[in-house]
């Protein structure tokens, strides 16, 4: 079984991106900055911030600790997915 910290967030198109702009712009930090804050290295968050990547959910769970406000963006979640999610298949034929 799985812990929410293995989980994956996915959020309505636009939503992801959001969220992430929003809390930076409440810190008055800058993109390295928020990812030094969220333990994360800067191309990890500025993927995330392009929603290029899925969120993870302690990652969303540690940005409502810092800001409780931005947990109205639990409404903006389609899904919650498993941390294998995405990831291709390896091996040969």
């Amino acid at each position: 079984m799985e812990t929410h910290f293995d989980l994956r967030v996915r959020f309505k198109p636009g939503k992801q991106g959001e969220l992430l702009k929003t809390l930076q712009a409440t810190l008055g930090l800058s993109q390295r900055k928020v990812a030094e804050l969220l333990k994360v290295k800067r191309r990890t968050y500025r993927n995330w911030l392009e929603e290029k990547n899925t969120l993870p959910l302690s990652i969303f769970l540690k940005i409502c600790d810092i800001n409780p406000e931005l947990s109205r963006f639990k409404h903006e979640i389609e899904e919650i997915l498993p941390t294998n999610w995405g990831k291709s298949k390896g091996g040969y034929k």
